[in-house]
Parts: structure tokens; sequence; C-alpha cells
């Protein structure tokens, strides 16, 4: 009899773990072959059978369930008559699945003439295999896909935004050169600590002004500064945040090059869409509140939270006009184009189409990063010291918490100030907790219920065009 393949495939990502709850918690002939945690790439399988069999080496059986009934030889000779591949499985486990103990090398192992191979009658069958007839296969590169199209349609709004901010100033769509021009404005060496400590002071003014988040007194005066070596730089040609803010920017180790590259790379505008994810209410106001309110959440740490907040406050800002110059807009735009790009190529890289090499070149083309600034993130990003989701992590954290502000805020369930305080107040953990902690959701043992918050995305609000 010859088998055919009748498949289905569906138009969305369905989480694997959630499907097995939902289809086998309680069958005992069920099987999961997974990929792993937040696997990039390879397929996952789920299924279950209504028949199955297993093997006694000891007593040289093979029993058939749920009948049970036995009969005499070993798996081998079971299965010799039984495997059946069907036309279009293309590799499918279909058919026997399972698993043969140790105890089989007495029937797979040749034993020195007039010896046998000793024998364990084992409490656990010596092989057990179910009849699959049907499975769902999960394909987690087609997964990873669909974060890397919300990438592209967040770089989309951003290259049209940064496009009418270079026609305020005169350079049509070349916005790239309009960029050139914004790089051109950096301040002179030795000026780069007050240029930072008053961009500090002009978003937590900017703050103060609104209802929307708790920065208490104590916070806007206990960060420190300090400026970055050379080696640092070439691993983070940008700012690195919290209590104490790291700067990146020339020393006299550095070529001429170097200088400008790093000059040009962290000038005002660029630094105006930065300082505050730094600093307030960004990752110092983050580790301010995590070491007097539920410090043990700190196991719980993950980038989607601590990244994500912060990229959420730079797209907050934007939404809310504090980059009111074109100048200012390109440089918060720079950033909001990168936060897309790493995305983009920190994934791609991760499922091998993309080298180190085409990283650089395409945060070059695509962000107008300076070479050596892109060299230095990509390096950054694949030097081991982040897991392969950090990168992706600050766009999607930032966009889950804009779902989570259209559905709570937009719909009435807290102000402003609780839904930000509530974040920050109850520290690290998965955005899903997250999510369930400040809606009421209810939990499980397994944990938060899906889910898909690329549905529930605001749209990305646009500049006011000056007339």
């Amino acid at each position: 009899m010859r088998h055919r393949i009748v498949r289905h495939r569906l138009g969305r990502w369905v989480d694997p773990a959630s499907v097995f709850e939902a289809l086998h918690r309680d069958s005992p002939q069920a099987f999961w072959l997974d990929s792993g945690i937040e696997a990039f790439d390879g397929v996952s399988y789920i299924g279950a059978s209504a028949t199955w069999v297993t093997a006694s080496v000891a007593d040289s059986t093979v029993t058939e369930h749920p009948s049970a009934l036995s009969v005499p030889g070993t798996i081998f000779d079971f299965l010799r008559g039984r495997i059946r591949v069907a036309p279009g499985s293309d590799g499918l486990p279909l058919g026997w699945v399972g698993w043969f103990g140790y105890e089989l090398r007495a029937q797979t192992m040749a034993a020195p003439e007039g010896t046998a191979v000793a024998v364990r009658r084992s409490r656990h069958p010596d092989a057990a295999l179910l009849d699959v007839d049907r499975i769902i296969a999960f394909d987690h590169a087609r997964g990873t896909v669909e974060l890397i199209a919300i990438a592209e349609r967040e770089y989309a709004f951003s290259l049209g935004e940064i496009k009418k901010a270079a026609r305020e100033m005169g350079f049509g769509d070349d916005w790239k050169a309009a960029m050139e021009r914004v790089k051109d404005s950096y301040v002179e060496p030795g000026k780069q600590p007050e240029m930072i400590r008053n961009l500090a002071r002009q978003a937590e003014d900017f703050f103060a002004q609104h209802d929307w988040v708790t920065i208490p007194p104590l916070a806007r005066e206990d960060w420190r500064m300090e400026m970055m070596s050379p080696e640092r730089q070439r691993l983070n040609p940008f700012f690195l945040g919290g209590e104490l803010i790291q700067v990146s920017y020339p020393t006299d180790e550095m070529t001429h090059e170097e200088k400008l590259m790093s000059m040009r790379g962290n000038n005002p505008h660029f630094s105006h869409a930065t300082v505050f994810h730094e600093l307030n209410p960004g990752h110092h106001l983050q580790g301010f509140m995590a070491a007097r309110h539920f410090p043990h959440r700190a196991l719980f740490a993950t980038p989607f939270w601590s990244e994500g907040n912060a990229l959420y406050w730079e797209m907050f800002l934007y939404d809310h006009d504090f980059h009111v110059t074109p100048d200012d807009r390109i440089g918060a735009l720079f950033w909001r184009m990168h936060r897309s790009a790493r995305i983009i190529f920190s994934l791609n890289f991760h499922l091998g189409r993309m080298s180190p090499d085409q990283a650089v070149q395409f945060l070059v083309d695509t962000v107008n990063f300076e070479r050596a600034n892109a060299e230095g993130e990509v390096r950054r990003s694949f030097a081991g010291n982040y897991s392969p989701l950090y990168q992706a992590a600050y766009m999607l954290g930032g966009l889950q918490m804009r779902a989570m502000y259209k559905a709570l805020v937009g719909g009435g369930q807290m102000t402003e100030r609780e839904f930000h305080d509530g974040v920050l107040l109850g520290g690290s953990m998965p955005m899903a907790m997250v999510r369930a902690r400040l809606a009421a959701i209810p939990l499980t043992r397994d944990g938060p219920a899906p889910w898909k918050f690329a549905d529930e995305l605001p749209a990305p609000r646009p500049f006011p065009v000056r007339r």
C-alpha cells in the first residue's frame, strides 16, 4: 500500500510548547523532538500515536500495544517488514519514532566465539517506538523570518521620517548627505563630558514637565561619568550606561582617523537620543529601582526588559516631539534605524546568511555608520559576550512595551505614570510576565499565555511636517 502525505501550512507562527500543552499534555504516547529554546533554525516535531511497540532483549520478544500481543524476535526483525517511506515525506518523521536502549547491544554487537554479550533486564523497555501517521512540524527559520519582517517594517518608517528631515534641511531625499552634516556638528575635544551632562539635564527637565514616570531626586544626582579606553571603544563605539555612563570619545592613543570617526559618531544630535537611554529614565533608573525593589528578580534578567525598556523611551520621546529640530530627529532616527538593522544583521548572521564583513557593510549602507563604528558594533555583537538574541532584543522588547502601553494605557486601565512606574518597580523579567503582572492575567504553572505582540502594536507616529 502506498502512503500519501497531506500537508496544510499555517500562515502564522505558533509556539511548540503551547501546542504540546493543548494537544498532548496528558497523552502517554506523544513525542516532541525540539530544536531547543529560542532556536533560530531547524525544525521541531510534535506528534502522537494510538499504537506503539516495545521490545525486550532478555525475552527476545516484541510486544504490540495496546493489544499486548507479543511476537518472538528482535525489534529489527519486527521493523524490517514494516518500514515505509511515503512519497513527498521529505524526511518528516512519519512512521516509527522512538528510542533504542543500551541493552540492544546484545543483538547488534559481535561477541568472541563461545561467549555472549551480557544482558541486563531493565525496568524500562529495551526499545519503544510509536507508529506515527500524523505530526506537526515547526520551522524555526520561518518563525525567525517573521521577526526580520518586523524589523524591515520599522526600518521603512524610519527611512520615511529621515527623508522628511533631510528635506527640511535642504537636502531633498538625500538623507545620507543630511546625516553627514549632522555628524560634522561634533564638539571639540574636552567638551564631551559637559555636553553629556547638559543633555541628561535637558531630558530630565522634559520629563519633569509631564506626568509620565517617577524619577526620584537622588536618581538625578548619583550617576557618574567615565571616558572609555581605545580598547573598549573598539567593541563599544558608543555609550554604555547605568550608574556609570561610559562615553566614547577620542584619546591620544588613537590614530587621527579613529579620533575623527569617534567624534562624528558621538555628535550632539546622535547623543540627544541616547543619553536618556543610558541614564534617566533608561538604564540608570532601571538599576536605581532594581536595587530598592525586588532585587531577587535580577535572577531573571533579560535584554528584552532592560534594553527593550530603554529603547521604548527613545520611541516614546519621538512620539512626543522631544526631537524638534531636523538635526535632532536625524540623530534619533539614526538610532531607530540602527535598532532595526541589528535584528536583520544579527539574525541573518546566526542563520548563516550574512558574514561579519557583510554585516559591517550592511550597517554602512543602510544606517550610514562610520566604518570603524560599524566594525566595533559587529565585533561587539559576535565576540561571544552577548547571547544570540541580545541585539534583536532592543527593538523587539521596545515593541513589546509599546503593545502593552496601547492595551493598558490606551485601554484606560492605567495612567501613563502607573504603567511606566509599574514596569520599573516590578524589576527585570520576561516581557510576557511583565504583561501578565500589569494586566493581572492569570498564570499557570507553565508560565504566561502565548502573546503575539506584533498584532497589537500601535502605528508609529510620524513627526508633523513643517509648513
